[in-house]
């Protein structure tokens, strides 16, 4: 998860800075066009896409896929023509793009072979149009997906979302720095705090959403009981509680990245 943010800063937050925006248009070197973050419930991709909307200063716009558009057809595509259309017109009055987020992405955008209307097959071919280099018209667009190879495979083609980006699970070290932040203004007891390295190894392929829900839960749980602290009993009740049948997840895969895009 960790070194997600590091690439997704190397290959999004940085071509889009301002900082670094006008120089990199000047010397005509060209930019992912669009980007797509992937992985399991709770991993963090929703977080992350705010974060880039913030460090990079852009506008954001996100949308749930999976809440818009309905099933006498055409109103998503609708939606979404709108939408862009609007941003590309400010972009043209005020230089600024705007990021927009596309989460739950394969609601709509699952492979077109598993379409069983036409309108579900239209609102795919929409989609494509709206997000087709739709980075050179002022929106910087991040898809969002728990499924990748659901996907339709057009949606992962050069000019739209063609920058993967996979978010995995916590190892270690990485849960170990999620419980060090959630605990360090929680009241905890000096025995939980001397088990950090403990808690980390069963919090480990767990998603940060989990290992907040437990650590929380913890917590609370001290407080019902009438406890000043927070123990590692505490612990272990809301981790055999709260804890989700997560697989521990590989590291980070860049895909699609080369000096040509």
């Amino acid at each position: 998860m960790f070194q997600a943010k590091k690439d997704i800063e190397e290959f999004i937050i940085k071509p889009w800075h301002k900082d670094f925006r006008d120089k990199i248009i000047e010397n005509k070197l060209n930019r992912p066009s669009g980007f797509l973050l992937s992985g399991p419930p709770g991993c963090g991709k929703t977080y992350i896409m705010k974060a880039i909307a913030a460090q990079t200063g852009y506008d954001l716009y996100e949308i749930n896929l999976a809440n818009i558009g309905d099933s006498s057809g055409y109103k998503t595509q609708n939606d979404l023509k709108d939408l862009f259309d609007n941003l590309e017109e400010l972009y043209k009055l005020t230089g600024e793009p705007s990021i927009v987020i596309l989460d739950e992405l394969d609601s709509i955008a699952m492979d077109r072979k598993n379409c069983q209307t036409d309108w579900k097959k239209d609102d795919i071919n929409a989609l494509l149009m709206v997000i087709n280099n739709s980075a050179q018209r002022g929106v910087i667009v991040v898809g969002a997906t728990n499924d990748y190879d659901a996907l339709d495979s057009a949606v992962k083609r050069s000019g739209r979302l063609d920058k993967h980006i996979e978010i995995g699970l916590p190892d270690y070290e990485e849960a170990k720095d999620i419980a060090d932040k959630i605990l360090a203004d929680r009241p905890i007891g000096s025995e939980l705090y001397s088990n950090i390295d403990t808690l980390a190894q069963k919090l480990k392929g767990l998603s940060p959403a989990t290992i907040s829900s437990i650590l929380h839960n913890a917590c609370l749980n001290a407080i019902y009981e009438y406890k000043d602290a927070a123990t590692m009993e505490d612990f272990d009740k809301m981790y055999e509680s709260l804890k989700r049948d997560q697989k521990p997840s590989g590291r980070v895969r860049i895909k699609g990245f080369s000096a040509d895009n």
